[in-house]
């Protein structure tokens, strides 16, 4: 994990690139519909930051999101809760297109369970702040809430738990949407802790301080 963390917002024609001036980016970490995550070396203290981009047009709606983000995040004080540092408006530079790298082609069960738990920890922790994440990687569920985010940490855990195509995680994620089970989680205490949180029915689904003290995680 990054020892500390900056958001910094790139936005098109914006005639300026301090990223490169102040960080050396090293490896692509994540991405999705609006941004990506960069891990990079900040040049002065030579500590791991980890520098998200956000990019979509028209730019006053990336303006927009952007600073709704950075002020959700302001506000968390929570291990599990990446650390707000600063935030800019910017060109994208070149380093933008660093590639993904290829995923592991297994996962120790017992170190996704420890990630899980401290990503349920840091959604419980926002849900006391009565703030719903919704955008955790999953953009189709239209409902929110604090249940839908429990739908949607299931989905995250069969993610942590396979590897998976896009497609087949695509596949995978639409009949869970509609109550259908994967058979490719091998682990059966997996599948059903997995098979409660993506209940079709909101009501029967746990919170997320419920999840952390089931059984799963002892």
């Amino acid at each position: 994990m990054s020892d500390c963390f900056v958001r910094v917002i790139f936005v098109v024609n914006v005639p300026v690139v301090l990223s490169a001036k102040y960080f050396e980016f090293k490896k692509f970490l994540g991405g999705g519909g609006y941004g990506i995550v960069l891990e990079a070396i900040k040049r002065i203290d030579k500590r791991k930051y980890a520098a998200k981009g956000i990019f979509d047009e028209p730019k006053w709606k990336t303006e927009r999101r952007a600073l709704m983000e950075v002020t959700a995040l302001a506000d968390c004080d929570h291990p599990g809760i990446v650390r707000y540092y600063h935030a800019w408006d910017e060109e994208p530079p070149d380093f933008w297109q660093l590639s993904e790298n290829s995923a592991p082609e297994t996962r120790s069960l017992s170190r996704m369970k420890s990630w899980f738990k401290q990503i349920v920890s840091a959604v419980a922790y926002i849900h006391e702040k009565k703030q719903f994440h919704r955008d955790m990687k999953i953009s189709f569920i239209s409902r929110y809430g604090s249940k839908t985010d429990v739908f949607t940490l299931g989905l995250i855990l069969v993610e942590l738990c396979l590897v998976l195509t896009s497609e087949e995680k695509l596949e995978i994620f639409d009949n869970y949407c509609v109550g259908t089970q994967s058979e490719l989680i091998t682990d059966g205490e997996t599948a059903n802790f997995v098979e409660m949180l993506t209940q079709i029915d909101p009501n029967k689904r746990p919170t997320c301080n419920e999840m952390l003290g089931h059984e799963y995680f002892a």
